[in-house]
């Protein structure tokens, strides 16, 4: 069963964190990061991990608004698909970085949706 420590007013007036919690993944907020939790990858050995998937989370007062990148980062082993072959269409970096207090990244996606190169939502 997901968890969310992020504020119960928060996802319930922004309608894409609620539907995040709804589909039950684990939300954490932290310096300013939208973080989501535990979620299942394939490694180069091809193992099951779990990682965490990082967003800037851009707000207006305490409603989460359009992301302003389609960049996303990631805390873990580089994901790969089933064979074990890492998944190179989504990679922009591959190196350690802090972001902010409390959250360092070991990888950088980019992928723009087409074909407006913006995410409506997260």
């Amino acid at each position: 069963m997901g968890w969310c420590s992020v504020s119960r007013q928060l996802i319930d007036r922004s309608p894409a964190l609620k539907k995040l919690r709804d589909e039950r993944f684990n939300l954490e907020i932290r310096s300013g990061f939208l973080l989501v939790t535990d979620i299942p990858y394939v490694n180069a050995a091809r193992e099951i991990k779990r990682g965490v998937l990082v967003s800037s989370l851009d707000l207006a007062g305490d409603v989460a608004v359009v992301p302003g990148t389609h960049v996303a980062y990631f805390i873990g082993e580089y994901p790969c698909y089933h064979d074990g072959t890492a998944i190179e269409k989504i990679r922009n970096q591959s190196t350690r970085q802090k972001l902010a207090e409390g959250v360092e990244v070991d990888h950088t996606f980019s992928a723009k949706p087409k074909p407006s190169d913006a995410y409506e939502d997260y």
